[in-house]
């Protein structure tokens, strides 16, 4: 990936106003050619981020990470349990 070419919208704005029409192609071009390389880098599974795990994930995606994975799920069924249990306690002792 290469910010060859690469405006921003303030530079496109003058860019369009001005006709450089070729600016604005090239533009789009280095766009797509690097949003292009970040889809392939995510599809083989290579797109390497400076954030850690827990940056990359909002509390749903965690949820949703934990239902896919079998020990969270054990752990889940456990802690289910255990929560149980403890409420039939208070309720017996009660």
């Amino acid at each position: 990936m290469t910010e060859k070419d690469l405006l921003d919208g303030k530079a496109e704005a003058v860019a369009f106003d001005r006709g450089d029409f070729n600016k604005l192609h090239l533009s789009t071009l280095r766009k797509v050619d690097n949003l292009c390389d970040i889809l392939e880098r995510v599809i083989d599974g290579k797109l390497k981020i400076k954030g850690g795990w827990y940056q990359l994930y909002d509390i749903q995606g965690l949820v949703d990470m934990a239902k896919s994975h079998w020990v969270a799920r054990v752990l889940a069924v456990i802690v289910g349990l255990l929560r149980l249990a403890a409420a039939l306690k208070t309720i017996m002792s009660g």
